[in-house]
């Protein structure tokens, strides 16, 4: 790694810039309202719920992030910026950096915590997904705070029949399929299914082979090179502590779940920073660079397919 804004500074090692201290330890803990208990299933449950509901599912930084470092290495928000970044400006990302992020806290708090790279077969693609697997008392859990509307809490990698876990907007079933596969599903009642897409089916395949640091942290370098996910678009789902939600989804659809069911609205022309700031709890001027970068690869896009 290196620091293209202070290059004659010391560059942290990838140890330094994964593993949190006791001081960033209790900011991280301070800043999810948790306080620090010895490893449990509900301790677990509990840290996972605080994580979605106080950092969004969001691509926005990823797409300002993408574009304002040049050195594809030192893209990545690794753990311990992440986590200065989540606190200082309400920034969250995709599963890469999330769960990159939630496996550093669940390391420092002690919890026996692996890093998994998994498929998304219903999309064409292999090792897509990042999630984690953690082992309490002899019982291995899916941990996973990388999807926007899915897995709220822990659910148990059993090695037959089907596991469930489950809020008043969605449920989710995980079944084994092979000796190092389980199946991660999405469900949802008719009246509570997201407005303008399906809820039901195959959500990602979780593979059973934990990856070191280094190797998972090549992955998450990769996904933001020319293959990378979720560079190209703003997309945030914002999970709030009393149960509501808010999705945006481009080019200009609020959807917003009031812990009952969904509705949808379809935002007027004007500043879409501006008109979902305050829905998401994002900083305005980082969603404004980063629908005017979107509007410009657009631009661009389609001024090459004019040639």
């Amino acid at each position: 790694m290196s620091d293209p804004a202070h290059p004659n500074s010391a560059v942290p090692t990838l140890e330094a810039a994964t593993h949190l201290d006791a001081d960033q330890l209790a900011a991280v803990l301070d800043f999810l309202e948790v306080a620090r208990e010895a490893p449990s299933r509900s301790y677990l449950a509990r840290l996972q719920h605080a994580y979605k509901t106080r950092v969004p599912w969001e691509t926005a930084s990823r797409v300002v992030r993408a574009a304002d470092v040049e050195a594809l290495e030192d893209r990545p928000r690794r753990p311990t910026e992440f986590w200065q970044l989540a606190i200082a400006e309400g920034t969250g990302a995709t599963c890469f950096e999330s769960d990159y992020a939630y496996w550093a806290l669940l390391d420092a708090l002690g919890f026996d915590a692996r890093l998994h790279i998994n498929d998304m077969p219903q999309h064409g693609g292999v090792q897509h997904h990042a999630a984690l697997s953690v082992t309490i008392e002899g019982t291995r859990y899916l941990a996973d705070v990388g999807l926007g509307l899915a897995l709220v809490a822990p659910i148990p990698l059993s090695a037959s029949g089907t596991a469930s876990v489950g809020t008043r907007a969605w449920g989710n079933s995980i079944r084994r399929t092979a000796s190092n596969r389980w199946r991660l599903n999405l469900q949802a009642a008719p009246e509570r299914q997201t407005p303008g897409r399906g809820d039901e089916g195959l959500l990602y395949e979780f593979v059973d082979r934990p990856r070191d640091l280094d190797g998972y942290d090549a992955h998450v370098v990769r996904d933001y090179g020319p293959y990378g996910l979720f560079l190209d678009a703003v997309r945030i789902t914002r999970t709030n502590p009393d149960g509501t939600i808010v999705r945006f989804s481009p080019p200009s659809t609020l959807l917003r779940f009031d812990g009952e069911r969904w509705s949808e609205e379809e935002l007027p022309p004007g500043d879409r920073a501006a008109q979902i700031a305050p829905e998401v709890r994002m900083p305005e001027p980082l969603l404004r660079r980063a629908f005017d970068l979107v509007a410009e690869m657009e631009a661009e896009a389609a001024a090459a397919g004019d040639d």
